[in-house]
């Protein structure tokens, strides 16, 4: 029990804050040779091999055990879980691949890429922006308008004249350009606001929980920012998974995966779904985006309207609390 004197390990004094089964995985894992053994299975993992596998000699050799030193037991205790029995041997099972390789990808924690120059203008000045990625957030951020952000507005680890800023793996600056980063960052960031809509959790495809808060003295400073609610949108959607505890603060505005919003766009020559390596729709995306425009038409309910334009056409949307649209009107040529 929490708080007593006992015997129980620090894993099993907590065991009551997960399900068992990840409290399970979590003290399977505290294990050097199982470690070893999922990390051997990982090496030799070939996705288009129909034989994949290791046998249970070689996977022992591999680990470097000796014979009779308890590799059996440890290999039979991921079975089931993290490994599977094949025709060829031991393998990994989905569960155990994508723990693997999520460790993988977030190798590289120190990882850093200084501010480099893209081809990409700043949506609010015009001017020239560059990335940066440290502590394994990717910033987008303009040189010219760097004062933009109040650092008393806003989280401090945002650096001044940021475009847009998004945790992602350090695997993304692998064998890839600025401009290929850049690209592959927009295409995650619009596949995740297409699951987070349809309230499937980017992580682990679990059931998101939603909630509608509303900023009711909003004022945006100098910066565009609200100093009482950090955000330049009134309105945020508060989204969380009660699986793996992921978390999202969205805007209706933001929400340009919206079905109208794409279709909008598309009828007008502005794809939303981008390819690899976009690099030149990835930009007009991110150029675009920032423009729409939302107002809260009243508290209780929650009743909000996001005006979207896109060449001289207007896209009006309004949402009810629970982010569903109740009225849509497009009209063509407003801005001629």
């Amino acid at each position: 029990m929490v708080g007593s004197e006992s015997d129980d390990s620090p894993l099993a004094v907590v065991a009551d804050a997960a399900d068992p089964a990840v409290v399970e995985l979590f003290e399977l894992l505290g294990n050097e040779t199982r470690l070893a053994i999922l990390l051997a299975l990982w090496e030799s993992f070939d996705p288009f091999d129909p034989a994949n596998g290791m046998s249970f000699t070689a996977l022992r050799d591999r680990v470097g055990i000796p014979q009779g030193a308890q590799f059996g037991y440890h290999l039979e205790r991921l079975v089931g879980r993290l490994v599977e029995k094949t025709g060829s041997g031991y393998a990994l099972r989905p569960t155990g691949l994508e723990l693997v390789q999520s460790l993988v990808a977030g190798v590289g924690r120190e990882a850093t890429l200084d501010p480099v120059e893209i081809d990409v203008a700043c949506w609010r000045c015009g001017g020239e922006t560059v990335l940066t990625y440290r502590d394994t957030w990717l910033y987008h951020v303009c040189t010219d308008c760097e004062t933009v952000i109040d650092d008393q507005e806003v989280d401090k680890r945002f650096p001044a004249g940021l475009l847009f800023g998004e945790p992602y793996p350090a695997a993304i600056l692998s064998d890839r350009t600025p401009e290929e980063i850049y690209a592959a960052a927009v295409t995650r960031l619009l596949q995740q606001q297409t699951l987070r809509m349809n309230g499937v959790c980017p992580r682990c495809l679990g059931v998101l929980d939603s909630s509608t808060w509303v900023c009711e003295s909003h004022e945006p400073g100098p910066a565009g920012v609200c100093p009482r609610c950090d955000a330049k949108w009134a309105v945020r959607i508060r989204r969380s998974c009660s699986v793996c505890k992921y978390w999202e603060l969205d805007s209706p505005a933001g929400m340009v995966m919206q079905p109208d919003v794409s279709a909008f766009y598309r009828a007008r020559g502005l794809e939303l779904a981008l390819g690899v390596n976009e690099f030149e729709r990835a930009r007009a995306v991110m150029t675009q985006l920032p423009t729409h425009e939302e107002t809260v038409l009243s508290t209780d309910p929650v009743r909000t309207r996001v005006v979207v334009q896109f060449e001289g056409d207007e896209l009006c949307l309004t949402y009810d609390e629970a982010m569903n649209v109740l009225e849509v009107d497009e009209r063509d040529g407003v801005g001629e």
